[in-house]
């Protein structure tokens, strides 16, 4: 008897589960905010939901034609063209760049050398007196 028992209340739990997901959200909406249900300010729902695009309609027919394989080859040749002229400025500016940290490392190694000297009391030229 006690498996009896325990198949009927399961039966039902699901059933209620399974009815409690078909409730509608209008009903959801109703709910007042005391008792979980939405706050007094939310916005109200659309009248009519947005429509689904429907999945199973064929795309519309192209309104130009594919490309040729001259006119692929022709853009591929195109694209790495561009590629390299793109590979050729960052080279460029990296060389800017490691040509301009050389000239402040170098600046700073002068300034090191001006302070030194001056706290030496040599000159900063570097000659001997």
């Amino acid at each position: 008897m006690p498996s009896f028992r325990l198949a009927t209340i399961a039966a039902l739990s699901i059933a209620a589960i399974a009815a409690g997901g078909c409730t509608s959200t209008q009903v959801a909406d109703r709910v007042p905010a005391w008792a979980g249900g939405e706050p007094p300010d939310t916005p109200k729902r659309r009248e009519v939901p947005l429509a689904y695009p429907n999945v199973f309609n064929e795309p519309a027919q192209r309104q130009t034609r594919p490309l040729s394989a001259q006119e692929q080859d022709k853009l591929k040749a195109e694209l790495a063209a561009a590629g390299r002229r793109h590979a050729a400025q960052v080279r460029a500016i990296e060389r800017e760049r490691a040509a301009s940290a050389a000239d402040d490392t170098d600046s700073e190694r002068v300034r090191q050398a001006r302070v030194a000297a001056s706290q030496y009391g040599a000159p900063a030229d570097g000659k001997a007196r």
